[in-house]
């Protein structure tokens, strides 16, 4: 267990067992990282693999409107 800070997408092309697209749009160098241990050890990340409203994908925002995060990754 681990706080990455890795924002990883929702662009799955060729990793669809590992990731769905789901997630928010950004992608980060931690996410990449995220994905390329996903990977590596066949883990999947679930929060990518259901629909969500908005309300619920971000664990964090700057200010009402403005810059919302997912900080929030579950393998």
């Amino acid at each position: 267990m681990g706080d990455m800070n890795g924002r990883v997408g929702n662009n799955n092309e060729s990793i669809e067992r590992h990731m769905g697209q789901q997630g928010e749009n950004t992608k980060n160098d931690n996410g990449r990282r995220l994905i390329d241990l996903c990977v590596g050890n066949d883990l999947v990340i679930t929060n990518t693999k259901f629909m969500h409203k908005d309300i619920h994908k971000y664990t964090r925002e700057s200010a009402p409107g403005t810059i919302s995060q997912s900080l929030t990754t579950l393998l």
